[in-house]
């Protein structure tokens, strides 16, 4: 077996090495369909190749030829974005232009300027390499030729057959001589797969023709609802387990158990209780890692290629670690539990039995006790656990279940389900807010209460101290002179009182004699609907489902009587998705309450449902502009 490895090594070494002296196959001219004809830039061929090599390497390749089209095409075509995966090393980069004339200029390594580069789309950023094209002129075609290898095996890849501009022709290969299994798959296509075998190896083809641009460059957020392949590698012989399926190929330590100074220390500071439930040791778990241990991004020297149990000794973690702790204190209390990955809810189902890892995003927990499951997520932005607190954006989202159970060595249960919703009824913010003005200074007490995802959001300030919602608008036009600010936090709600005096000049006018205008709106709490949708198919909109209600009290040195035609004193809209109610009252001869109030009544909606939630976000819109006339009797 091992002459044979070795002379598979030679044989692949030999073809890369053979492949490698021409790395451009020779160009013929093509005819551009008719539609195609406005483009400013055409692929005329996109090849990407994947290459398994024995031992643990890996090998991304591509060639691409292109065409360019007009002057628009030469300035864009110029500058050419790679991206990198994983850290990927970049061997080798080819680059020539053909001209009308035929005439071949191949750039020498030294013309061909890469520069480390970072691109992004405001979803997310990725790294990789500029490549600067001189001198392009319309008509000239550009062949494209890199790769990058990688020196520990890719377990799973997805890879997409199209670009940014229209290509003629786009082939996808795999070539496999390593010792795994190479599962391959495309979802949301049927393209046809050639196998073959080449120089010892397997060689797996799809190749599909005319296909549309993406307009948008590699590192934007591809939709799976695309075709494209998927590609994971199985060792023979081996069973689907989350340590196999996660961890193989990972450079993170497979999970483990607690060392005996890290137990001794859980003992010590009251955490583990062998008595009691494993429910109630883990949400003690949480509260000690939440009270005693230092948060780290994962990058940092403090985490570095450590073992976790170093780290969970010195009171460090990053979240990276946060499912490798979880994992030993449950298998500390020999406790089973189910970990599972959301999907995103706009990427579809997770087939069952194709899926790949890329499929698998945010992890959590599940623990049963007395057949109840009880949810652990990573914690927010604030690090505070919360039992069964889902966060919004994970709602209904598809996931796939791992059971694990300390009695068995493996755990091969494997199940898929949606996510749970929240309760969006018990998503409110109450405001009331108390003003009191005499002549020119104004006291100002308000009072906040959050419960459901508000207390989630608002739970804590920022790193920088802030808040993350504006506290008022109208305190950026006043002069503060005395201020107290409370915050007090409780398992299902969080709450914010404060306090200031000064003076305010944007909250009242003087309209004519003996008639003022009051600026109600910088009063008002204002929230902005946040609707999620798929604008790949348009099909679903997802309004972040809350109620809000606001009481402000204004309160005046001496009597007053609002000065208001009668349609001005309350607005009301209610439709299908939610309502808005808006009122001003005299509430004594020294007083006039604001009244507020607008919520959802559901949290789910189809796109044929939209102007029902744009109308009721209109509303909400309008709220700064809010005033009301009175005059002093």
């Amino acid at each position: 077996m091992k002459k044979l490895l070795f002379i598979i090594t030679l044989v692949v070494y030999s073809s890369f090495q053979a492949q490698n002296n021409n790395v451009f196959p020779d160009y013929q001219k093509q005819d551009i369909p008719d539609h195609l004809i406005d483009e400013p830039v055409i692929i005329l061929e996109n090849r990407t190749t994947l290459d398994y090599l024995t031992g643990a390497d890996f090998r991304r390749l591509l060639f691409r030829r292109a065409i360019i089209q007009n002057k628009e095409g030469a300035e864009e075509y110029s500058k050419i974005f790679i991206n990198e995966v994983n850290n990927e090393n970049l061997d080798r980069i080819e680059v020539r232009t053909i001209k009308p004339d035929g005439r071949i200029i191949n750039l020498q390594e030294n013309d061909i300027i890469t520069t480390r580069h970072q691109e992004g789309n405001g979803y997310y950023t990725v790294n990789g390499y500029k490549i600067v094209v001189p001198n392009l002129e319309a008509g000239d075609v550009v062949d494209l030729y890199y790769s990058f290898s990688f020196n520990r095996i890719e377990i799973s890849q997805e890879v997409y057959f199209a670009q940014k501009y229209p290509s003629l022709i786009s082939t996808i290969e795999i070539r496999n001589a390593s010792r795994f299994q190479v599962n391959a798959f495309l979802e949301n296509g049927d393209t046809p797969c050639d196998v073959s075998e080449r120089d010892l190896m397997k060689v797996y083809r799809w190749t599909k023709t005319d296909l549309p641009g993406l307009g948008s460059d590699d590192y934007s957020s591809l939709s799976r609802k695309m075709e494209h392949l998927n590609c994971y590698l199985w060792e023979k012989g081996s069973s689907l387990t989350y340590d196999y399926f996660y961890f193989r190929f990972s450079e993170s330590v497979a999970f483990d158990e607690f060392n005996l100074a890290n137990m001794k220390m859980l003992l010590a500071n009251g955490v583990l209780k062998k008595e009691d439930t494993p429910l109630n040791n883990l949400i003690r778990f949480n509260d000690f890692i939440d009270t005693a241990f230092t948060w780290e991004s994962v990058s940092s020297s403090k985490l570095n290629n450590r073992n976790p149990n170093d780290c969970f000794s010195d009171k460090v973690i990053a979240y990276s670690l946060l499912y490798d702790y979880w994992s030993r204190y449950l298998k500390l209390l020999k406790s089973d539990y189910i970990l599972g990955y959301t999907r995103n809810k706009f990427d579809g189902p997770i087939a069952e039995n194709y899926f790949i890892p890329n499929h698998l995003e945010t992890p959590f927990f599940i623990l049963m006790e007395e057949e109840t499951p009880y949810y652990f997520f990573l914690p927010g932005r604030d690090r505070s656990f919360k039992v069964n607190e889902i966060p919004y954006e994970f709602e209904f989202n598809n996931a796939v279940l791992f059971y694990h159970s300390y009695k068995k060595k493996d755990a091969t249960d494997i199940k898929f389900m949606d996510i749970p919703l929240n309760d969006f009824r018990k998503n409110n913010w109450n405001s009331r807010k108390m003003i009191t003005i005499q002549d020119d200074n104004i006291s100002f007490r308000r009072q906040d209460n959050w419960s459901g995802v508000f207390a989630q959001e608002f739970r804590k300030p920022l790193s920088d101290g802030n808040y993350p919602f504006d506290i008022d608008e109208m305190l950026t036009e006043a002069e503060i002179q005395d201020s107290s600010f409370q915050f007090d936090i409780t398992e299902q709600e969080s709450k914010c009182s404060f306090s200031w005096k000064g003076t305010a000049t944007g909250l009242q006018e003087k309209v004519s004699e003996g008639i003022s205008q009051f600026n109600i709106g910088k009063a008002l709490t204002g929230f902005s609907f946040e609707i999620s949708s798929d604008e790949r198919n348009n099909d679903i909109f997802l309004p972040f489902g809350y109620r809000v209600k606001d009481n402000i009290y204004i309160t005046f040195d001496s009597e007053v009587q609002l000065v208001e035609a009668d349609e001005n004193l309350k607005k009301e809209l209610k439709n299908d998705a939610g309502f808005f109610v808006y009122s001003i009252a005299q509430a004594d001869p020294k007083t006039i309450v604001v009244t507020l109030q607008y919520g959802m009544f559901g949290s789910i909606f189809l796109s044929n449902q939209l102007h029902l939630i744009t109308e009721i976000e209109t509303q909400v819109k309008k709220l700064s502009e809010q005033s009301f006339m009175y005059q002093k009797i």
